[in-house]
């Protein structure tokens, strides 16, 4: 099975101040076309901000709008956990259904 392509295709930061200078890593795709979607995306920057007080999400639709995509199949799909693996912080990206595009454009907020 072929690995699914995923593209971002931008990311909005409409955060606190104090996370202002967190970053995102490469994206890591980890599940195939036709599967849960499972992604790792690197969190870098944090500055010793707690976990607890990073939250990700879709971005608002008029975001889609503004940039011509369409939310439709990825609204209510799209799941995020903020995870840590020692000193290492990441994104969990997931789908509560299959992904059967083979190309995501994703606006994170």
């Amino acid at each position: 099975m072929r690995k699914l392509s995923w593209i971002i295709a931008g990311i909005l930061c409409t955060t606190p101040a104090y996370l202002q200078a967190a970053e995102l890593g490469n994206a890591k795709v980890e599940s195939h076309l036709t599967e849960h979607l499972k992604v790792l995306i690197p969190l870098t920057g944090l500055n010793g901000s707690p976990l607890d007080e990073v939250k990700v999400e879709l971005a608002p639709e008029n975001y889609y709008r503004q940039a011509g995509l369409s939310l439709d199949q990825l609204a209510g799909n799209i799941t995020f956990q903020i995870k840590s693996e020692g000193k290492r912080f990441f994104i969990l990206m997931g789908s509560k259904r299959i992904i059967t595009d083979p190309i995501l454009s994703i606006l994170l907020e």
